[in-house]
């Protein structure tokens, strides 16, 4: 092929790319479609070209053209006497490589997105189903529930009628109440007069008997002198008698002593007689006595009695006004529990027609929102359709990218991946002449990427940290072991920092100015930052979300003015390998195990080609030396690919 013409078509494919680039840049959402339509063009003039010149097949031109004609894009060997032509084609050929490579994990990143946002509107449009069923479900309750308000209105208005009646009763009750208090307050004020003169009755009987005591102890005396003018009758009767016999014996003499004692005789006989009178008298007068104070003992028993009773009355009344008291303070409190029923039950029959008109406009309001949803859950499930279409046609793309060969390495987007993806690169490119290129994808993709064989092998999968992806992917893919330990994520001080673990934050808040450094909310350490403040209690803490920049520049602010901060940090990172850092342990395991770069492989790769096997099994790097390359590559801003060319040229092991 005449080299001008080689020329010719190498400036052309280069302008197209050129040109294929602006267009990605100024219209992303069409990158793809551009980028593929740009190289079918350049590989549809190589392909002419090859046509035209087919007489040079023979040369390194020929071949490189009919490796890009046929998708080949592993040789990386060039000749010391390469061409000018030569060398052109083969970076213009690396140049595709990547970008295929680029764009191939922009198609595996956005066909896995759109597979999981498929699940997800899928979910999202049952879940509309459920929601709808659900509002449609409610909008009856509500219903249901607004016509048994309104019973319950209804219902309630009886019962606040029916309380006002209970109130009037209560009312008339009271009023009663206090009548009958009153009456007995009379009863109790003649009592106390009845007793008062009971008491003066009890006293003149007391008197009275007191008198006839003192007369029948009088006529016991009379009765007691009666007795003895009684006997001095009869002894002047016998003095009579004898000297009415002396008088006889004196004869003549005796007869004026026989008048005396004839008269003596008399005398005593009438004295003796009266005396006898008198003694049936003063009976009569003791059996009257006796009487009389027999009749007054039976009415003093009675008037005791009557004394024991009317003091059994009056304590029955004191009783009685006692109990009307309480009964008319609970009938008070009755009363106005029943006036705080009324104003209540007035206040719930309001609020019931009000609660009933907000049935019914959450019943109306239900069944739009139910008709919304409803409408919703259409255009999710056209999106849905639309999103399996366009995940479909990535699918395609990718088929197609899949189609070009070289030695596909899935790596993520932290630096340290960066740095091993063009580590492994020169040293394959060293050992086979092989070229590899890094498909730039996520975590879960790189897992499986390896698993379904669409990738060659990775170095970036963090075990234990995503274990559950690779109990996900067992059996599928191979697991070399570890090429990278000591990886951690944490909350990091500077060294001078006088505390060793999380726990011992607390308290000191304002040694740190209140702050935890952290990267934004969405990572995973973002997260863990907030576990962090929950688990361990750091309530004088907050939390200052930002980029990694801005968190680097917080640090070295204050490290360069001695101050205490704490950050989020993980590594390997360049911070290690630029300021004297430590973790704070973390006994409660908020921020999980201690991390390791996992060699991931596809079933395989070892039987087809046993020499890139058995480099990638043994490949091993250490954090002090990733960390100091990082250090090279942030803070002396030397390539990713210099620093590999530098690491392999230091370690000669591997060469």
């Amino acid at each position: 092929m005449p080299t001008t013409r080689i020329i010719m078509l190498s400036l052309v494919c280069i302008t197209l790319n050129v040109i294929s680039f602006g267009l990605i840049r100024a219209y992303s959402e069409y990158s793809v479609q551009v980028f593929l339509g740009s190289q079918c063009l350049i590989i549809l003039m190589i392909f002419l070209a090859g046509m035209l010149f087919k007489s040079d097949k023979a040369s390194l031109e020929a071949e490189i053209l009919d490796n890009l004609i046929n998708g080949n894009l592993t040789n990386d060997k060039k000749p010391m006497n390469a061409s000018e032509m030569e060398r052109k084609l083969l970076n213009y050929q690396s140049n595709i490589r990547k970008v295929i490579a680029e764009v191939y994990g922009v198609a595996r990143i956005a066909g896995s997105t759109g597979i999981y946002l498929s699940r997800d509107l899928s979910n999202i449009a049952q879940a509309a189903d459920n929601i709808t069923s659900s509002i449609n479900y409610v909008a009856s309750g509500n219903s249901e529930v607004a016509n048994s308000v309104v019973k319950a209105s209804e219902n309630m208005t009886k019962i606040y009628e029916f309380t006002l009646g209970i109130k009037k009763q209560i009312e008339q009750i009271e009023e009663s109440s206090k009548t009958t208090i009153h009456m007995v307050d009379e009863g109790s004020n003649a009592l106390e007069i009845q007793n008062k003169s009971l008491s003066e009755t009890i006293e003149s009987f007391q008197k009275v008997k007191s008198v006839i005591s003192d007369l029948k102890n009088r006529a016991s005396e009379i009765n007691s002198i009666v007795d003895s003018i009684s006997n001095i009758s009869k002894q002047i009767n016998l003095l009579a008698l004898n000297a009415a016999i002396e008088a006889a014996r004196a004869g003549e003499a005796g007869r004026g002593f026989t008048v005396v004692a004839s008269e003596v005789k008399k005398l005593a006989a009438e004295s003796d007689s009266a005396a006898t009178q008198v003694r049936k008298l003063i009976e009569k007068v003791n059996a009257g006595v006796d009487r009389s104070v027999e009749v007054i003992h039976l009415n003093s028993d009675s008037i005791n009695e009557q004394e024991a009773n009317l003091k059994n009355t009056e304590k029955s009344f004191v009783n009685i006004n006692h109990a009307m008291n309480i009964v008319v303070s609970e009938i008070d409190e009755i009363f106005n529990k029943v006036r705080e029923l009324t104003d209540f039950a007035e206040n719930v029959n309001s609020d019931i027609g009000s609660i009933s008109a907000v049935c019914q406009e959450t019943a109306a309001s239900s069944e739009e929102i139910s008709a919304a949803i409803q409408e919703n859950a259409n255009s999710m499930g056209n999106l849905t359709e639309r999103f399996n279409e366009l995940t479909k046609k990535i699918e395609d793309i990718s088929d197609e990218l899949e189609n070009y060969q070289y030695i596909k390495i899935a790596y993520n987007e932290y630096l340290e991946s960066n740095f091993q993806l063009e580590v492994l690169k020169e040293l394959i490119k060293r050992k086979l002449g092989f070229a590899a290129e890094g498909i730039l994808v996520n975590n879960q993709e790189i897992f499986r990427m390896v698993a379904e064989g669409k990738a060659d092998f990775s170095v970036s999968a963090m075990l234990p940290s995503c274990q559950a992806l690779e109990m996900e992917y067992q059996g599928q893919l191979e697991n070399l072991g570890l090429n990278l330990e000591g990886c951690m994520l944490g909350l990091v001080v500077p060294s001078y920092v006088k505390i060793n673990s999380i726990a011992e934050l607390s308290g000191k808040g304002s040694k740190f100015k209140n702050k935890i450094y952290s990267l934004q909310r969405r990572t995973n350490l973002g997260r863990m930052a907030g576990e962090v403040l929950e688990s361990y209690e750091l309530t004088g803490f907050t939390i200052e979300y930002n980029e990694e920049k801005a968190m680097l520049e917080a640090l070295h602010r204050a490290i360069k003015s001695k101050e205490w901060i704490v950050i989020t940090g993980w590594q390997p990172h360049s911070m290690f390998g630029i300021y004297d850092l430590k973790y704070l342990q973390d006994p409660r395991k908020v921020f999980g195990e201690e991390d390791h770069c996992a060699t991931l492989v596809r079933h395989g790769l070892k039987q087809e080609n046993r020499e890139l096997y058995e480099i990638v099994k043994d490949f091993k790097l250490n954090m002090p030396v990733v960390n100091h390359a990082l250090r090279e590559i942030t803070v002396n801003g030397i390539s990713l690919e210099e620093a590999a060319v530098r690491y392999l040229d230091a370690n000669t092991p591997y060469l």
